[in-house]
């Protein structure tokens, strides 16, 4: 949500409004005074004292009561107050730290006893047989262009167009490489020589890219690393590269997060597999554990994907990391390295059970948790036992609370204090009235949703109402619109031809558009996404489409020769990044009954 210095409505006064609703909803669904003392927290103590609330989670609670309680101790997870109890300033120095001293932690060998010898001799056999032999062409050909930020490139010049107008950033490994791979490309070489002739060097080493940090939680922010333009394209390959092995002895990346969720649901009852998270996980993989797991030509290409060093402000570090997150092949190296590892114990223990890793989500047997436990910890990986659940019947992954079969999980709205106007004020309750719908029934949480809507109706007179595949943003998403209810929006019956539909107002939540300046690299990006025989989802989720639009400039027409016809020129556009407007329109569907 875009800040605005003229906004009137307090977020924060509207998110503790909405809490206190909860409360007291939870309060009649359970039929005590369950949550009578955390009310009397907040109101005393403020936010401070709401995040210093017990958050453990007790196998003595029903799956009800706990689903009320984590809604209300999550409700402000990934909502930061304004008077918070820590500032920007000293989340920002936390982070910081904690970087330090990860990258302190991993600089010593890892421990070479025995034990920890014989898993990884067995997690090298299992990355052998997963991987195959590694090929450069293979490689090549699944390399992108990031379309998000890099070094050389801040975000709102992350254009595919831009970014090939130059610098082309990265190391001198990275820059050999690409020149490599140029000889086997004709229409990215003809791209590139474009460029070169209006640029006589457009290649710049950057040894050191730019370390940030983003937002995670109220308590703390990630650590990200734009990686450089080369950097991107040769990681983003090789991250494909692997994801397409890992998908062959069936972790497809692509699909494996609601596998996690439906055996996280059958574990909470039975508890036979272990749900599992790692602190600090992109991080702390070496290169000294990967040299152990993969076979020689992998780790070759993998180190030569990496940074060496990171720049934070004005200070330079040293990277005793392989990757991080921001670099393209992270996420499934991260996935390969654990569940060789997890599947490694398993096997050497003689126990039978699935192993799953999505990322740094492990599941796997829960007679194996204590061998995890003891030799994780001696690879420099450390299990977040916060988010760790082996002995009670609460199982958490890829998204998905689960306690005895119930889903418990809790809507947390994503957003800072602000005073923002009317329309951004629209849009941030419609968001939490459907996070808050998709895990409650209307029934369940009667003040609060009546507080909601009727905050709406005295900011826009009127409730308007979508359908439920509609974004959170555009209004009330409902199964079935409400005909004859004045508080409501009006609902049109339309037809055209054989087809009858519906027409509703709703609140378009849309970016402005800016010419692009070549669609040559548009044009490569799509042929070589057509090639690909699978496409991944989990990298770059804000993808550059083009959008024909009539042109801004002279000539405003062209004249089609064939037909002598004289219509508007339409030039290629793609949304501006960072660019957010609200606006008010009419939307139309078959599909709302």
């Amino acid at each position: 949500m875009k800040k605005s210095k003229l906004g009137k409505y307090n977020t924060d006064t509207f998110m503790t409004k909405v809490w206190m609703s909860l409360s007291r909803d939870f309060d009649d669904l359970l039929g005590c005074d369950a949550f009578v003392t955390y009310r009397q927290i907040f109101l005393s103590e403020g936010v401070a004292g709401l995040r210093a609330i017990d958050t453990r989670i007790w196998d003595n609670n029903t799956p009800e009561f706990l689903k009320c309680q984590q809604q209300l101790v999550h409700f402000h997870k990934r909502y930061t107050h304004e008077n918070d109890v820590w500032s920007k300033k000293e989340l920002l120095a936390q982070a910081l730290a904690k970087f330090k001293a990860t990258q302190e932690r991993i600089a010593s060998p890892i421990d070479g006893g025995t034990i920890t010898f014989k898993v990884l001799h067995r997690a090298r056999s299992l990355a052998k047989k997963i991987l195959g032999d590694y090929s450069e062409e293979d490689h090549m050909n699944l390399c992108r262009f990031g379309k998000r930020a890099c070094a050389g490139h801040p975000f709102r010049r992350a254009y595919l167009d831009m970014k090939m107008r130059g610098p082309l950033t990265g190391s001198k490994e990275h820059i050999a490489w690409f020149k490599k791979a140029l000889l086997s490309d004709e229409l990215l070489s003809g791209i590139v020589k474009d460029l070169e002739a209006s640029s006589p060097d457009p290649y710049v080493v950057c040894e050191s890219p730019a370390m940030s940090f983003v937002p995670k939680t109220w308590k703390s922010l990630r650590s990200i690393k734009p990686h450089t333009l080369l950097g991107s394209f040769y990681t983003l390959g090789f991250g494909r590269l692997i994801q397409e092995r890992l998908a062959r002895c069936g972790l497809d990346i692509t699909t494996l997060q609601e596998k996690h969720k439906e055996w996280a649901r059958e574990s909470s009852v039975s508890r036979k597999l272990v749900t599992a998270d790692l602190s600090a996980a992109s991080d702390s993989i070496t290169r000294e554990l990967i040299r152990k797991i993969l076979p020689l030509p992998w780790f070759r290409a993998a180190m030569l994907g990496r940074s060496e060093y990171c720049t934070v402000g004005k200070e330079k570090f040293l990277l005793n990391s392989i990757s991080t997150m921001g670099d393209g092949h992270t996420f499934p190296l991260q996935t390969l390295i654990f569940y060789c590892l997890v599947t490694a114990i398993k096997e050497l223990v003689g126990v039978k059970g699935r192993v799953s890793v999505y990322g740094d989500d492990l599941m796997y047997p829960r007679a194996i948790h204590r061998y995890v436990c003891e030799v994780f910890p001696k690879l420099h990986l450390i299990l977040n036992m916060d988010k760790t659940f082996s002995t009670s019947f609460y199982r958490e992954s890829c998204g998905g609370d689960y306690y005895h079969g119930f889903d418990v999980r809790p809507s947390s709205p994503e957003a800072e204090c602000q005073r923002v106007t009317r329309n951004q004020y629209l849009v941030f309750i419609y968001k939490v009235l459907n996070g808050l719908m998709r895990r409650w029934g209307k029934e369940q949480l009667p003040s609060t949703v009546e507080y909601l809507l009727t905050e709406i109706i005295e900011v826009d007179g009127r409730i308007l109402q979508v359908p439920p595949f509609f974004p959170d943003s555009s209004g009330y998403r409902l199964a079935h619109p409400i005909v004859g209810n004045s508080l409501f929006s009006d609902i049109q019956l339309m037809e055209q031809d054989t087809i009858q539909g519906l027409s509703f107002p709703y609140i378009h939540v849309h970016s402005d558009f800016r010419p692009v300046v070549s669609q040559t690299i548009y044009l490569w990006e799509a042929l070589r996404s057509r090639s690909s025989p699978t496409e991944p989802s989990i990298y770059d989720d804000d993808t550059d489409l083009l959008e024909w639009l009539p042109a801004r400039t002279r000539p405003r027409f062209t004249t089609i020769k064939a037909r002598g016809e004289r219509v508007k020129r339409l030039v290629a556009h793609t949304a501006i990044k960072g660019n957010t407007r609200i606006k008010r329109q009419v939307g139309s569907t078959s599909r709302w009954t």
